[in-house]
């Protein structure tokens, strides 16, 4: 354990109300908000 990670964090909402196939489809994105962070990601620790 090391230093905490920090995050960007970002929710996508896809398709129109009449779609009900991706209607309830929501994905959350995160990206690294510090140096640190996107260091530590990339090094695969």
């Amino acid at each position: 354990p090391g230093a905490p990670l920090r995050f960007l964090s970002t929710i996508a909402h896809f398709g129109t109300s009449e779609d009900v196939t991706v209607r309830d489809l929501r994905l959350e994105l995160l990206f690294p908000a510090d140096e640190a962070t996107r260091a530590r990601l990339q090094s695969g620790a």
